[in-house]
């Protein structure tokens, strides 16, 4: 039998015995039954990044007419329905009976787990109800697009080794320089979006440009990074880089390596559909590359 929310009752009169569920992302529910109805809601919130979840939650009392958008905790003392949606996930709150409350998870497309919190009170005691939502199906990426004509590149110089090499012999020797041994290229997807969390499975593989000096333009080559966004560091093979430098006869010479950096900036978009749903989102951004593209070797002799 319903009850309205009265006098103060004690917490183990009024919480539910089980206060974590755990909900998969493809359309799962739950009614959880307490104990009592006299009890009221003072908030929900998202155990996660405060980034990540942007939107207002959108209260509808069943005993009152107005909506209510807010991004503060609700105090909810009566009958109604809380919402909270963004393009990627949905969930409903819903106190149809004083002494039930139903949960709906309509989809999960981020490719992680989050906990969604309610917080239920009355005069006595507090009790937090936990409900950890699972991945439902992600987003796949159907293609990405590189402004390849509109690009900034600029270049540095960075000293990258040296060695003090002594021939105490009558007679010139060598010594082998690998210039770009252990070379790498920068790589990083920095999004404008308001959503920059996992929406794909991880090590999901973009196809990436690079700058070739020879032509000076941006081309996509066989290089791929993952995506999401994060500054990653991949392997740059060259061809042959060994030099042999000469160290005269009774001698101490100074040898330094220096890279010539090349950094690229360029817009990106990325399509992503829902293979489940259909939806289509689009994420914008700037893809950063930072690559050794020369060098400079320096000798000198020491007295």
């Amino acid at each position: 039998m319903e009850e309205p929310y009265g006098q103060d009752t004690p917490a183990e009169e009024f919480a539910p015995e089980i206060t974590e569920y755990t909900l998969n992302g493809e359309g799962d529910s739950i009614t959880i039954q307490f104990l009592s109805g006299k009890w009221e809601i003072s908030g929900f919130h998202f155990n996660a990044d405060e980034n990540m979840f942007r939107e207002k939650w959108e209260y509808i009392p069943y005993d009152e007419q107005d909506t209510i958008y807010t991004w503060k905790p609700i105090l909810w003392t009566g009958r109604g329905k809380g919402v909270y949606k963004d393009p990627f996930t949905q969930v409903t709150v819903e106190r149809e009976r004083y002494d039930e409350l139903k949960v709906k998870v309509e989809g999960n497309s981020y490719a992680v787990p989050y906990q969604f919190c309610i917080t239920t009170s009355n005069a006595s005691d507090l009790k937090t109800i936990y409900i950890n939502i699972l991945p439902g199906t992600p987003y796949q990426i159907d293609r990405v697009e590189y402004s390849l004509d509109a690009f900034y590149t600029s270049q540095s110089e960075e000293k990258r080794g040296g060695d003090y090499i002594t021939n105490h012999t009558s007679q010139p020797t060598s010594w082998q320089v690998d210039v770009f041994k252990n070379a790498y290229s920068l790589i990083e997807f920095e999004p404008d979006t308001d959503y920059p969390y996992p929406l794909t499975e991880p090590e999901t593989k973009l196809p990436i440009p690079y700058f070739n000096p020879e032509t000076n333009k941006l081309e996509i080559g066989n290089e791929e990074a993952n995506y999401p966004p994060g500054t990653q560091i991949i392997p740059v093979k060259f061809p042959d880089t060994i030099y042999d430098i000469t160290v005269p006869a009774n001698s101490k010479v100074n040898i330094q390596v220096y890279w010539i950096w090349n950094e690229i900036i360029t817009p990106y978009k990325i399509y992503f559909v829902q293979p489940k749903t259909g939806k289509r989102y689009e994420a914008e951004g700037m893809f950063r590359r930072l690559m050794p593209i020369d060098h400079r070797i320096t000798t000198s002799n020491i007295e």
